[in-house]
C-alpha cells in the first residue's frame, strides 16, 4: 500500500511516496542489498528501507544504515538497509522507501482499525497482494473462489453481495508492466509501445532502401573499375565479394554508431518526450 508521507532528517523535510509492506516484503521479491540486512529489513516496526536514490536525497554519499528518519514528525524510523533503485521497466519502479505494515501508525493498520461504512465508505481498497505459486498450479480454482472469499471476509448488510460490488483480478507479475488495466499501477500502455516499434520499423525500412539505391547508385560509378579489375584477372566472385564486404563493413560501422547513439541520446529524448 502507497501513500505520501513527509519524512524528515534534522531540519531537511519532503514528501516522498512510502510504500507500506509486509514483513515478508523482501522474500517475495530479490532486490539488490547495496548496505544493510534485507533479511531483517522490516521485521521492527521502526524500521525502514531506502532506495540508493531516497539516500543519496537525504545523506548524499554517506551510508545512512542505522541512521534514524522522523516519519511525519512524529515516528522516529532507523534505516536498516539501502537496495538500488527499481528499474523503469516495472511495475514496481515507483518504490523509493519500504516502512512495515505492523507498525501501528502505518496506513495499513490504520485502514484496518476502521471499520466497513457502506460499499465505499472508510477504507481505502488500493493494496496489492502478491502469492508465490509452485510451478505448474493450476489458476482456475484460485479465481473461481475470489467471489466466495469476498462474500466470506466482507459482510455487508445492504443487500448486496461483495462479489456483485467488487472485483479481484488475478495477473502474473510479469504481465502487469505492459498489460495492466489497473490505472494504479506503474504500467504502459502495451499499443503505445507497438505503434512506436510499427514506427520504427518503418523508419528502418525506408533507410533500407536509401541505402541500397545509395550503394546501386555508387556501384554504377564504379563501372570503369570493375571492367578493369575484370581486365586484369578478377573473377566475378571476386568483384561480388568485395562488394559485400564494403557493404558488411558500411553496416557494421553504423550499428556500432547507432548502439553508441542511442546509450547516449535514450534518457534526454525519452525526457524531451
Amino acid at each position: 500500500m502507497n501513500h505520501r508521507e513527509l519524512i524528515t532528517r534534522d531540519d531537511v523535510e519532503f514528501f516522498d511516496m512510502v510504500t507500506w509492506a509486509d514483513s515478508n516484503f523482501f522474500e517475495m521479491f530479490q532486490f539488490s542489498p547495496i548496505s544493510g540486512d534485507l533479511s531483517s529489513g522490516l521485521k521492527q516496526p521502526n524500521s525502514i528501507v531506502l532506495t540508493e536514490s531516497a539516500a543519496e536525497r537525504l545523506f548524499g554519499d554517506t551510508n545512512p544504515v542505522g541512521e534514524v528518519l522522523q516519519l511525519s514528525r512524529d515516528h522516529s524510523m532507523t534505516i536498516t538497509a539501502v537496495i538500488k533503485d527499481m528499474p523503469t521497466n516495472t511495475h514496481l519502479s515507483y518504490i523509493h522507501v519500504i516502512a512495515p505494515n505492523h507498525a501501528s501508525f502505518s496506513i495499513a493498520a490504520e485502514q484496518d482499525r476502521n471499520p466497513v461504512k457502506g460499499y465505499f465508505g472508510q477504507k481505502l481498497w488500493g493494496p496489492f497482494t502478491y502469492i508465490k505459486m509452485q510451478a505448474m498450479t493450476p489458476l482456475k480454482p484460485i479465481i473461481d473462489d475470489l467471489p466466495a472469499m469476498l462474500d466470506r471476509h466482507l459482510p455487508l448488510s445492504q443487500g448486496r453481495k461483495n462479489s456483485e460490488i467488487y472485483r479481484l483480478d488475478v495477473m502474473p507479475i510479469a504481465n502487469i508492466h505492459l498489460s495492466s488495466s489497473d490505472p494504479d499501477q506503474d504500467s504502459v500502455n502495451l499499443k503505445g509501445v507497438y505503434t512506436a516499434a510499427s514506427i520504427a520499423f518503418l523508419i528502418v525500412l525506408a533507410a533500407t532502401a536509401n541505402f541500397i539505391n545509395l550503394m546501386t547508385a555508387r556501384g554504377i560509378k564504379r563501372a570503369p573499375e570493375v571492367a578493369i579489375r575484370k581486365t586484369v584477372g578478377a573473377s566475378r566472385s571476386n568483384i561480388i565479394c568485395q562488394f559485400m564486404n564494403e557493404s558488411f563493413l558500411y553496416v557494421s560501422f553504423s550499428g556500432v554508431m547507432a548502439v553508441i547513439l542511442a546509450f547516449l541520446f535514450i534518457k534526454p529524448f525519452s525526457s524531451f518526450l
